[in-house]
């Protein structure tokens, strides 16, 4: 997406972008005309003025996909989203080891868990990748079960 279109979209002049991301007028033109590259930092000042996520800014046609900077950018983005899906799913955990000690149930369940990382395996297309998630979904329910020992615990 354009990030003029985006701007009037929502309702934003040049002069609003710029004193609410410290950018100068003259900066953000260039960027809205194609002229200049979207750096991490802009887009996150973009992101937050324009109240889109990074990803929605990497729409952008000034975006250049084959370099290094732009490649950091939807990293960085990815991770963003990454990070808000991790806090979201160890809130749920959190509130299932209550549960768990609660109802004097374990925390461990081997079978579940093996269930579980194979299904979640079947997400991944690319087969080189599929062992380094596998280790990944892994890691995030070995977590998931140290914060639960952790609340139950308290």
């Amino acid at each position: 997406m354009d990030l003029k279109i985006i701007r009037k979209n929502r309702g934003l002049t040049l002069i609003q972008v710029a004193n609410m991301t410290g950018l100068s007028q003259s900066f953000l033109t260039r960027l809205e005309n194609g002229e200049r590259n979207l750096t991490v930092s802009t887009a996150k000042k973009l992101a937050y003025a324009y109240d889109v996520s990074v990803n929605e800014l990497l729409r952008n046609d000034t975006f250049d996909a084959n370099s290094i900077e732009s490649m950091r950018l939807q990293i960085n983005a990815i991770d963003q989203e990454m990070a808000m899906l991790f806090e979201k799913r160890m809130n749920l955990a959190k509130h299932i080891g209550i549960y768990k000690a609660k109802n004097n149930l374990a925390i461990t369940d081997e079978a579940r868990e093996a269930d579980l990382v194979k299904k979640n395996t079947t997400y991944i297309s690319d087969k080189e990748i599929k062992k380094y998630y596998q280790k990944f979904i892994s890691t995030t329910i070995k977590l998931s079960k140290e914060y639960q020992v952790k609340v139950t615990s308290e």
